[in-house]
């Protein structure tokens, strides 16, 4: 009887171990994040990710612009983590971010937190990568284009000249 109990007791302690020591464990054991971005002009962020062992898992994301550190868009949610291989998950992006995003460098965060299969949530799990929004070029290009155009009529003037003359 004693060896019942022993026992009966060390499979409680190692349960409570288990339960409290998940929080411990990183996300990362169940979903491997691999890659991440924003695409600005369709509108859409991707992740890309390989998961161990199907799950749940709780998810959080953020745009934060870099030159002031405040958050521009963000959102979260809860959903099943599915094994996809590496073909890239993408969300469009909620309307509310695009007048956010102006000209300027953006960090794109990512984070997972997977669902234990007793409910505990484990350790996050976070991928950052980095995105422009940029009009200047845009820009740069059309006042390019412009001097250019200028040029080609100079061109044909001074040409209409030279052909007159002679």
């Amino acid at each position: 009887m004693k060896a019942v109990g022993y026992h009966g007791a060390m499979a409680v302690v190692a349960a409570a171990l288990l339960v409290m020591g998940a929080q411990f464990i990183p996300s990362s054991l169940l979903i491997q994040l691999r890659a991440s971005g924003v695409d600005q002009e369709l509108g859409v962020r991707t992740v890309v990710r390989t998961v161990t062992f199907e799950t749940t898992a709780d998810f959080k994301w953020e745009i934060e612009n870099t030159a002031t550190g405040v958050g521009v868009c963000s959102g979260s949610g809860r959903a099943p983590f599915e094994k996809r291989g590496l073909k890239p998950a993408s969300f469009s992006l909620p309307k509310q971010c695009k007048p956010a995003l102006r000209p300027g460098k953006y960090l794109y965060r990512y984070c997972v937190t997977a669902i234990g299969p007793f409910g505990q949530r484990l350790r996050p799990s976070c991928i950052v990568s980095l995105f422009a929004n940029d009009d200047r070029a845009e820009v740069q290009q059309r006042a390019l284009e412009e001097k250019v155009e200028a040029l080609e009529q100079s061109i044909r003037e001074i040409s209409k000249w030279t052909t007159s003359s002679q």
